[in-house]
């Protein structure tokens, strides 16, 4: 399919491939635009910088879904190409991951697209023509060995948008699966890991192969044409290919576990006191506290001044620990929980922990 004189819906289209996107198929001639994300003041931005529609949507809504297409079809008279392009990472690596986690990757990752189908088939089918581009990720093809949640939910969208093509393939709904690594968007990975991706692109390289491959009508979409090797490697051979990605995950831990050893790590604390000539006490028993998970703590200023509704003195420290896994340790314990939960003389005195710095 041709971009020239198409309408397009793009879910997470504030983000970096979802404006990489939009730019790419204005650039082919593309009639109308319309931009969706969950931040209604970021995508209103986006949309503007663009000269495009915008419109505030949660893709695990299905009504806010139906809402977008309607909007879309009402503005612009039909949806050639929906984009279903929003995600995110969630936390847990597999069995520890809450049910929570799991629930709204699935959401997000899977029903989202769901919804999207839903929503703009009837209308495709009717014309005897349309396009769903899903965004899954080459984890969905072949796994992220720090992420089940996102793993299993990607590998479900990849089979999802297998179902739909099958399905309605033969009505004239062309579909499309877009599988990259790493992009230099937010959720980019902070490096490349040990062989877990195979370079980070910019967003405007990936939307160059997502035309090409819409132009070309393929399934696949992959910016990172090596992903294509793997999967045919791990087709050929899954035992092989599952002892190797074991190989890889020992490797990757190995070396987290070495950086973890070797990065010092801070955390920001308050120290909060009615009596100010009362102070060196408490430093001295935190202080003592800290050092038994190799803490030091630093004072970085104080303010002595009275503020109504707060304490009389305060002084913002830094503890300093040589690694992270000290850092952890201290998030562990149980001298973490008593002093978090002031369980000891509040009423005096008290400690709040603010942030990490990493």
């Amino acid at each position: 399919m041709e971009m020239n004189n198409r309408v397009a819906v793009i879910t997470g289209g504030s983000g970096g491939i979802g404006q990489a996107m939009a730019k790419a198929f204005l650039a082919e001639g593309a009639r109308g635009i319309v931009l969706a994300d969950l931040d209604a003041e970021a995508v209103a931005s986006a949309a503007g910088a663009l000269g495009v529609d915008g419109l505030a949507c949660d893709v695990t809504n299905e009504d806010d879904v139906i809402a977008l297409a309607n909007f879309a079809i009402e503005k612009h008279g039909q949806i050639d190409l929906f984009c279903s392009n929003a995600g995110a990472g969630g936390e847990g690596l597999l069995t520890d991951a809450p049910n929570e986690v799991w629930q709204k990757q699935w959401d997000l990752h899977v029903m989202s697209h769901m919804y999207a189908a839903r929503a703009v088939l009837p209308s495709m089918i009717e014309r005897g023509e349309g396009y769903l581009l899903n965004t899954a990720s080459a984890a969905g093809l072949l796994a992220a060995i720090g992420s089940g949640p996102y793993t299993v939910t990607k590998a479900a969208a990849v089979k999802f948008a297998e179902f739909v093509s099958i399905t309605h393939g033969d009505e004239g709904i062309r579909v499309s699966v877009l599988c990259p690594q790493g992009v230099n968007t937010a959720m980019a990975p902070k490096s490349l890991g040990d062989g877990q991706t195979d370079g980070i692109i910019e967003a405007d390289e990936l939307a160059s192969v997502v035309v090409d491959t819409i132009r070309q009508e393929r399934f696949y979409v992959l910016p990172h044409p090596e992903v294509e090797e793997y999967v045919r490697r791990k087709g050929d051979n899954v035992d092989r290919w599952l002892h190797g990605m074991r190989r890889l995950r020992a490797k990757t831990m190995e070396g987290a576990q070495q950086e973890n050893q070797h990065m010092t790590t801070y955390i920001v604390a308050q120290i909060n006191i009615d009596d100010r000539t009362e102070y060196a006490k408490y430093e001295a028993g935190f202080a003592e506290i800290f050092s038994r998970y190799n803490g030091q703590m630093l004072a970085v200023d104080e303010n002595p001044t009275v503020i109504e509704g707060a304490w009389p003195f305060t002084r913002t420290v830094i503890i300093q620990f040589p690694s992270k896994d000290d850092a952890n340790a201290w998030y562990r314990s149980d001298e973490y929980q008593a002093l978090a939960q002031h369980r000891f003389d509040a009423s005096t005195a008290n400690i709040a922990f603010i942030e990490g710095l990493g």
